[in-house]
C-alpha cells in the first residue's frame, strides 16, 4: 500500500487534516469532494510519484533526481503550475519514500535491498 501528503499545492492548502495528512492509496481509492477541491490533483500526483518510484526500482532513473526533474514530470499531467514556494509532497510507496519541497533538494529513500532486483 502505498501512501502520500501534500501541502500546499494548487487547491490543496493544508492537506488531509485527518492521518496526520497522510492518504492511503489502495487498490481502489476513491476521492469525494467538491469541483474544484483537488481530487484530480491528488490522483496525478500519486501517478507521477508512483511512476518515479516504479522508474527507479527498474533502474530506467537514478535516486538523484532535481527538483527541476521532478516538475518536469509533473508537466506530464499538467500540474507543474500548482507549485507553491512552500509546497510539500512525501510520497511512501512499496519500494521507496520520496520527498518533495520546492525548497530543498529531493529526497529519495530505497525500502528495498538487492535481493529484490
Amino acid at each position: 500500500m502505498s501512501r502520500i501528503k501534500i501541502k500546499n499545492f494548487g487547491p490543496i492548502k493544508d492537506g488531509y487534516l485527518e492521518n496526520d495528512g497522510w492518504i492511503d492509496v489502495k487498490k481502489v481509492t476513491v476521492f469525494i469532494g467538491n469541483q474544484g477541491s483537488g481530487k484530480s490533483t491528488v490522483a496525478k500526483l500519486i501517478s507521477t510519484f508512483s511512476w518515479i518510484e516504479k522508474a527507479i526500482y527498474r533502474g530506467d532513473l537514478d535516486d538523484s533526481l532535481s527538483r527541476q526533474e521532478i516538475e518536469d514530470f509533473m508537466s506530464f499531467q499538467r500540474i507543474h503550475h500548482y507549485i507553491k514556494p512552500d509546497t510539500l509532497i512525501e510520497y511512501e510507496g512499496d519500494m521507496m519514500k520520496i520527498y518533495y519541497s520546492s525548497k530543498t533538494t529531493p529526497h529519495f529513500e530505497k525500502n528495498w535491498t538487492s535481493d529484490h532486483l
